[in-house]
């Protein structure tokens, strides 16, 4: 249960991370048209509000549905003289003399004009119109108005293109620039413009090749040029520090949560030569652990070959037959679950049908367990503080999920991007600490000293005290023996016996007697299947064109700028 947890939160929040963008369509497709005009129409309003009309004459030479544009929403200004900032804009009230649909894509609103069931060819004017609410100046002690007329995703030529800007207030022309080619290009030379009144019109002299780009700045405007602008916050940014404050206090909330109800007291091991308290070698596995692990499962096997219930049979190859010998009669249900599944009323299973009839039954051998032993070994206080963290996790990941809606219009992707990954790591911590969360009882800590202790004794009894135990019982080493599997130390084990006459076991039978070795690979290789049927069963972003100056903005270094694609 723990590992779906963890798996599906990780899941969850890494599918929100990787998630694309919201639109699947790809429709962008260079060629099959031409725009033989391009003009555009601007009201500029003291709210720092642009009405806007852009009239476009396209030709398809090919059979198209019809055109779109893309206009960013999330702009980074730049300027000449090295300052910068970020504006997020609102474009609405959008229509078309054609159907229009817009949807939002990494930071654009993209408009896209035509009809997807009806294919055009021939010369076609599309007029669109869109308010564009710019938001406040970004600038201190003075306004700007700096805008992209081109943007720089228009994939054909432009053979001729013209523009009217209307402002709301007189400006002073000497602080006007209007520049016109590839990003960041300074040139004023193909643009030819007049000032006339409030009012800015022109055209360029030549074509506009793909990907360039016309932007008009006048700076030095007086800080009440523009008055009652929207304010338009970047929610991502907001909600990107909100999540990485919220994340380091839940952390800080759930080690005091830990320290007061989780934090076990200290463990002292003791002397064992056998299980404590007679548990099998799953029992004790859950006793150890707090869940059981494929080992303690399969270890299971040795612990019913021991009690003459099955044999296990080398056929050579690196291959094994377990055969049952008589019926489970024993009064324990967990070794009840585990001989029924391991035959499915067959009498003899192989490793290949492993995978077939045991999907659920680690999982059930842990309910039953939990259900025997839990409130045994674990308080039931600090259980029902193990929530807080989880809820405190699934918190974070709701808050990231929502904030995803809005990362695409950030002016600060790479905060963004790292509160997901702090956020990411808090989960991660939560998720441990709902895991520890869980506090011993008396009880259970002493089990798991006593445990301990029986473990360190497997891994380093002295020669000496293993012939004695062997003397006294010649079965010894083969009744401990699921449990050296059960602790992961079976290895060790093993090692100790060197030189240590021990009896074969009557529950194996192989073609050279009992080898350690071949035995060891069979039971990994148990394990290992059991392992992957368990996991596989569900276990667990005013100048002429002549000469002038730039106005301290270059091309592309504005807000907004129409970018043109067919479909």
């Amino acid at each position: 249960m723990k590992r779906k947890i963890i798996f599906g939160i990780i899941l969850i929040l890494t599918f929100f991370i990787l998630l694309p963008s919201n639109n699947v369509m790809a429709i962008e497709s260079s060629g099959g048209y031409k725009i033989e005009d391009y003009h555009i129409d601007m009201i500029v309003h003291e709210n720092n509000i642009f009405d806007i009309t852009e009239t476009i004459t396209v030709n398809f030479t090919e059979p198209r549905h019809g055109i779109f544009l893309r206009i960013p929403e999330v702009n980074s200004i730049k300027r000449t003289d090295g300052t910068f900032s970020n504006n997020i804009v609102v474009i609405s009230n959008i229509r078309a003399n054609y159907p229009c649909d817009s949807y939002h894509e990494s930071g654009d609103i993209v408009i896209k004009i035509g009809d997807e069931n009806k294919t055009i060819i021939g010369k076609q004017v599309y007029v669109v119109k869109y308010n564009y609410d710019i938001g406040k100046d970004p600038l201190k002690d003075e306004d700007e108005f700096y805008y992209n007329l081109i943007g720089n995703k228009v994939d054909v030529t432009i053979e001729n293109f013209s523009f009217n800007i209307e402002m709301p207030k007189p400006f002073d022309t000497s602080k006007m620039g209007i520049t016109s080619g590839k990003y960041g290009s300074t040139s004023i030379s193909n643009v030819n413009y007049q000032v006339v009144g409030n009012t800015i019109s022109g055209n360029t002299y030549t074509s506009l090749n793909p990907e360039e780009i016309v932007t008009i700045r006048i700076y030095g405007l007086p800080e009440d040029y523009f008055v009652n602008e929207n304010y338009h916050p970047d929610t991502s940014v907001d909600f990107a520090k909100f999540a990485m404050v919220l994340s380091a206090i839940f952390i800080v909330i759930s080690f005091v949560l830990w320290v007061d109800y989780g934090k076990d007291d200290k463990v002292v091991e003791t002397v064992e030569f056998y299980s404590p308290d007679g548990y099998n070698s799953a029992e004790l596995n859950y006793m150890y652990h707090g869940g059981v692990t494929t080992s303690g499962v399969t270890s299971l096997l040795i612990h019913l070959a021991n009690k003459g219930y099955v044999k296990i049979i080398e056929e050579g190859n690196n291959s094994f037959a377990i055969k049952r010998l008589k019926d489970y009669d024993g009064d324990n249900e967990v070794e009840k679950i585990f001989f029924r599944d391991l035959f499915d009323n067959k009498d003899i299973a192989r490793k290949e049908d492993l995978s077939k009839r045991f999907s659920s039954t680690v999982e059930v051998i842990t309910s039953k367990l939990t259900e025997t032993y839990h409130d045994k070994i674990f308080e039931k206080l600090s259980d029902s503080k193990r929530v807080y963290p989880l809820i405190m996790a699934i918190v974070i990941i709701i808050i990231n999920i929502f904030n995803f809606a809005f990362v695409n219009r950030s002016t600060n992707i790479p905060l963004v991007v790292t509160s997901i990954f702090v956020c990411f790591a808090a989960i991660t911590i939560l998720i441990i600490f709902t895991i520890i969360m869980t506090k011993r009882t008396k009880y259970g800590i002493s089990i798991l000293g006593r445990i301990k202790g029986f473990k360190r004794f497997l891994e380093t009894a002295e020669k000496e005290q293993l012939e004695k135990l062997v003397e006294d019982d010649p079965e010894y080493f083969y009744d401990i023996l699921p449990y050296t599997y059960s602790l992961g130390v079976s290895n060790k084990w093993v090692k100790r016996f060197d030189g240590i006459l021990v009896n074969e076991p009557n529950w194996f039978m192989g073609n050279d007697g009992f080898n350690f070795i071949i035995f060891n690979n069979f039971m990994n290789s148990t394990m290992s299947t059991l392992s992957n049927s368990a996991y596989s069963g569900g276990d667990v972003g005013g100048f002429g064109g002549s000469g002038g100056s730039s106005g301290g903005g270059f091309s592309g270094g504005g807000s907004g700028g129409s970018s043109i694609g067919s479909w």
